[in-house]
């Protein structure tokens, strides 16, 4: 319905005395709905109802002990509870509210949809997959800069240019790289903007460049502007540690140019289980929500769950429209983290949406140890 969010739970009942796993689902629809149970007498009539979750469906798993009980409820919670014009914040406490509670030994966010109104206000990606030239072309190859802290400019000339002459799409700095003694964020990013201007003046190679804003919300507003006014491509936040409303912010303000890449460092705290957790695809999910044109995914080769399962559920949450009547731009899934050319490949087979492949200290010291980046491009391009 329009006016309420669909929530899929796994979800577990410490059992009292004559309790059973019903009367438990329907506490939890109490707690969330108003705080519990007992009506005042000064209450507004039929207010209740108007902010009742609904119980669309409920299924108990056999249990083999008789004080804890488990099982699967999709609950309906209404707008008027958590309405979209206060975003994730709100979404996220009113969903996670019951989990502290002592009766719950389980609290697993499974999935979420949403309504037409809520993805309305949501807004999604300004530029979704069209911050890359030629979308359609797939995957798109990048560098991540190394070394991390004592990255200088003599390291980042040599690894910026011969990357970008061989072919790589973007750079992107470190997820903790921000503003280090070594080499302070101004500086930086001004040297590694005007380098690659002329990388593409003497090449015609138009690299895009992404810096690291990740911090307090005033600095991180604060770095965006200057990143901004310097010329970077795009900027990078950490939705785990940030949270999504600087995404939002950014996304929503139309005179900020450079695109949004969200990253989910920590994900697996909150997404990893084993009891406690949120699914990893709608992490990402709610950052491209937020308005992220690229957002973190892992890479999908070595995950224990099964990868076709794992790359449907971040298609669907990264690529899917999500509504007829207002459909999201698509985002682009990034994966990094100990890629080369082998895992590249392997990473693209299972999930064939528009991604971001991102490669780090294997690239870097294959330029450090004067292997020729252009032949390791030509490699890649041809295996693709």
């Amino acid at each position: 319905k329009e006016d309420h969010i669909v929530v899929k739970l796994k979800i577990g009942f410490r059992l009292l005395l004559d309790e059973n796993f019903s009367g438990n689902v329907f506490k939890l629809v109490e707690i969330i709905s108003y705080g519990g149970k007992g009506e005042f007498s000064s209450e507004r009539i039929g207010a209740r109802k108007e902010y009742d979750a609904k119980v669309v469906y409920y299924d108990e798993e056999v249990s083999s002990r008789e004080d804890e009980v488990s099982g699967r409820i999709d609950l309906a919670i209404p707008l008027k509870i958590c309405s979209p014009k206060d975003g994730i914040p709100h979404l996220f406490s009113t969903i996670m509210y019951p989990s502290v509670y002592s009766f719950i030994t389980e609290f697993q966010v499974m999935h979420i949809d949403f309504p037409d109104s809520f993805l309305k206000i949501m807004g999604g990606p300004k530029y979704g997959i069209s911050i890359l030239d030629k979308p359609n072309i797939q995957p798109k190859i990048g560098l991540i800069l190394k070394p991390r802290s004592i990255l200088n400019q003599n390291i980042a000339n040599e690894i910026v240019y011969k990357a970008g002459e061989a072919g790589i799409d973007f750079i992107l700095d470190d997820e903790l790289t921000l503003n280090p003694d070594e080499w302070p964020f101004i500086e930086r990013v001004s040297f590694i903007v005007n380098l690659c201007k002329v990388l593409k003046e003497e090449t015609n190679k138009d690299v895009k460049y992404i810096t690291n804003i990740t911090s307090t919300y005033p600095r991180a507003l604060k770095y965006a502007k200057l990143a901004e006014k310097i010329g970077v491509d795009g900027i990078m936040i950490n939705c785990i540690t940030m949270g999504y409303d600087l995404i939002q912010v950014l996304s929503k303000d139309k005179k900020f140019k450079p695109f949004i890449i969200a990253n989910v460092i920590g994900r697996t705290l909150m997404s990893g289980g084993p009891k406690y957790l949120i699914s990893e695809h709608l992490i990402s999910y709610l950052a491209r929500l937020s308005g992220a044109d690229a957002v973190y995914t892992g890479a999908f080769v070595g995950n224990i769950k099964s990868r076709k399962e794992k790359a449907s559920l971040f298609s669907w949450a990264l690529v899917d429209p999500l509504s007829n009547k207002y459909p999201i731009k698509p985002s682009f899934a990034v994966m990094s983290g100990g890629l080369d050319a082998r895992k590249l490949l392997e990473n693209y087979h299972i999930y064939s949406n528009p991604s971001m492949l991102a490669m780090g200290l294997s690239f870097c010291n294959l330029i450090e140890n004067n292997v020729a980046p252009k032949i390791v491009m030509e490699i890649i391009e041809e295996i693709f």
